[in-house]
């Protein structure tokens, strides 16, 4: 038997919590061991715990609650730490912050992690930190910032504890660190600006060379130094990396700026022609035809550019026509393809929009016409990423096609949208090798491995 003072308690109000735990304890489930997943969630008591006594090294019972509420004993614990997350109001000198922080305490050490990126530890007048993980660019404008002041004040307050840090020589050459690291990160929020990038965008952990890549971006779009990079000779679609943030940026090697923001407004407005296979003696036709510019980007580019601009882009295609010719429809036809599997790579519906709205501007001829066809099985292929289903009218334009042309790829493309595998796979076996291998590239074959999978499954 042990023995234990009975503060802030008293002999009869023990007696009674444990009469009433002991309801909660009968003999048939005393022993038994339980699996975490048997509960839906779990709740801790104890008999002499109140708000007056401490909570480290007092003793709870854990009980297992399940989903008809009621509860099962499973094991005693001892509390030797706890954490209290939440947002809280910090004073530092005459300022004050509110960051969302995890307070930690455990064998008389406390420990802050502030915006679950910067940890904090406080023992004897010491603090040491350490910043753990980027984030966000906003997060780490507001803890650089926090830090500048709690070295300034040299004391921080909460309503868990007031410290007071201890002078050391290591504080003035700490701010002076800190402060070259506020102004890069300032940098950096005026490139963001730049690039419509959000400042929460998350950048990840801080691996590989994430600050030599910080440093890359500002020394390129800030100062507008390009050191020892190299280019190619072509204007040309190429990317950067902070962390996990990819940014899509365009080489221009005939203007003073070289790299630009791939999705600024000067970069829409710049003047791409194709050569086109039509006979040129035609007078209505030119020999070479505007394009836009987002033609020469395809999905490995596009798909996690957190720079992307649906709205510029969209705006390029309204400069040109993009179905004006075969050599345009094409060009543009293959982009749409992109932003598709741009989508199927990244899941953003933004892609899906844009190539949407470039279908839109093709004007439909009828059922027997090919190019009307392609676009047709593309605008559904869009139309199902959306809904997961078509509408009553595509399916009936489906089966029309189905009925009156003899073409492989479409049949096989169109058996794929309306659901039948069997059809589907007997027009690809059909298709001549060389066409069959460009299928296979197609986000058309995305969907019928899915439905290939449905079916196996079945």
């Amino acid at each position: 038997m042990e023995l234990k003072a009975l503060d802030g308690t008293n002999l009869e109000s023990v007696c009674k919590s444990y009469l009433s735990e002991q309801k909660r304890q009968p003999s048939m489930f005393i022993g038994k061991e339980y699996k975490p997943d048997e509960f839906s969630y779990y709740k801790l008591r104890s008999l002499t715990y109140d708000s007056s006594s401490k909570l480290l090294d007092e003793e709870f019972y854990l009980y297992g609650v399940d989903e008809y509420e009621k509860m099962f004993p499973v094991d005693m614990l001892t509390l030797k730490g706890y954490t209290i997350a939440k947002k809280r109001d910090f004073k530092i000198g005459e300022k004050n912050y509110v960051l969302f922080s995890e307070f930690h305490y455990e064998n008389s050490q406390q420990t802050l992690i502030i915006e679950k990126v910067l940890t904090m530890r406080f023992e004897q007048n010491k603090l040491t930190y350490e910043i753990k993980k980027f984030g966000t660019l906003e997060t780490q404008l507001k803890i650089v910032a926090f830090l500048l002041d709690v070295f300034a004040y040299m004391e921080i307050e909460c309503e868990e504890f007031k410290f007071k840090l201890k002078k050391a020589s290591k504080v003035s050459k700490t701010r002076d660190i800190l402060e070259g690291t506020y102004f890069k990160l300032n940098k950096l929020k005026h490139i963001f600006s730049d690039f419509k990038i959000p400042l929460e965008t998350n950048i990840g952990d801080f691996k590989d060379n994430i600050t030599n890549q910080m440093m890359l971006l500002i020394k390129t779009f800030y100062d507008n130094e390009y050191g020892n990079l190299k280019f190619p000779d072509a204007i040309t679609f190429m990317d950067m990396f902070l962390g996990e943030l990819r940014i899509a940026l365009l080489h221009d090697p005939t203007n003073e700026i070289k790299i630009k923001n791939a999705f600024s407004k000067e970069v829409a407005e710049m003047r791409i022609v194709a050569g086109t296979e039509e006979i040129e003696e035609a007078e209505h036709i030119e020999s070479h035809t505007p394009v836009s510019i987002y033609s020469l980007m395809n999905s490995n580019l596009m798909y996690n550019a957190a720079n992307f601009d649906i709205e510029v882009v969209k705006q390029s295609f309204d400069r040109v026509d993009p179905f004006i010719n075969n050599t345009s429809f094409q060009i543009t036809n293959t982009f749409c393809l992109e932003c598709i599997k741009a989508f199927d790579r990244s899941g953003r519906f933004d892609f899906l929009s844009v190539a949407e709205y470039i279908y839109q501007k093709h004007y439909y001829v009828s059922d027997e016409d090919f190019d009307s066809i392609v676009i047709f099985i593309n605008k559904c292929q869009i139309e199902y990423r959306f809904n997961k289903k078509l509408s009553e009218q595509s399916i009936e334009k489906l089966m029309n096609i189905k009925r009156i042309y003899n073409d492989y790829g479409v049949l096989f493309s169109v058996n794929i949208l309306l659901g039948s595998i069997i059809e589907a796979n007997y027009f690809l076996n059909k298709m001549p090798k060389k066409e069959r291998d460009s299928f296979l590239t197609y986000p058309i074959y995305k969907m019928y491995k899915e439905l290939l999978e449905k079916k196996q499954k079945k």
